[in-house]
């Protein structure tokens, strides 16, 4: 049976691929959803950098589906897939550079740096970003030298919160504290269970401007 539309005309029914997009879609917002709602809950991951990419692959999808519709609407073989091939390779440019930012960007984000274990089977997810220390850079520099900003003017700033599921921390957890080690320091981030169910993690041989701690209290 032909499908009229309301014009009249006759409505093309949605292609196989169309249909998969659409799912493909579907499934991405959910995710999106769901990974929102967990994080109101106190549930966030590890790796936050994949809340910035739920919305890009969504809209690259999209994008993957305009292309789709665009190259049916054109008959000459030859001019769709030049057609075809430009768009896809912009799209992927797109994509790449929001890598790149991506990359950036959230390096100033605290994000999982390793996982640990207590004996009693805690599990503690040691989270890491780069911060810019101003305390750092006027110790290092006179008002003659080179204004740009060096590898040695930032410091590693650390957390730390008990593991949830597979890849979540719970943010609602009682931690407290943060740890700072510059990042040409030559010191290091130690850990030391105070009880099966207490982490406390400390600074061994802190250089200059080197601090902090943090102690994470697991439940029982």
């Amino acid at each position: 049976m032909k499908k009229i539309s309301a014009n009249g005309g006759e409505r093309q029914p949605l292609s196989a691929f169309s249909k998969v997009i659409l799912i493909a879609e579907g499934i991405v917002l959910l995710v999106g959803a769901v990974l929102s709602l967990m994080m109101r809950g106190g549930l966030v991951l590890a790796k936050p950098k994949v809340y910035a990419w739920i919305p890009i692959i969504a809209v690259a999808i999209l994008l993957a589906w305009g292309i789709y519709g665009i190259s049916r609407k054109m008959r000459e073989g030859r001019l769709r897939i030049i057609v075809i091939c430009t768009l896809g390779f912009v799209v992927l440019m797109l994509i790449s550079m929001c890598a790149t930012i991506l990359n950036y960007t959230y390096s100033f984000v605290s994000s999982k740096f390793v996982d640990v274990r207590s004996a009693d089977g805690c599990r503690l997810t040691i989270m890491r970003r780069y911060e810019y220390d101003e305390e750092r850079v006027k110790s290092r520099r006179t008002g003659e030298e080179d204004a740009a900003l060096q590898e040695w003017d930032y410091s590693y700033y650390y957390t730390a919160y008990p593991r949830k599921l597979l890849f979540f921390v719970d943010g609602n957890a009682d931690a407290e504290g943060g740890v700072v080690i510059g990042v040409d320091s030559q010191a290091r981030l130690m850990i030391e269970w105070i009880d099966g169910h207490t982490a406390h993690l400390y600074i061994d041989s802190p250089e200059e401007f080197d601090s902090g701690e943090i102690t994470v209290r697991f439940p029982q």
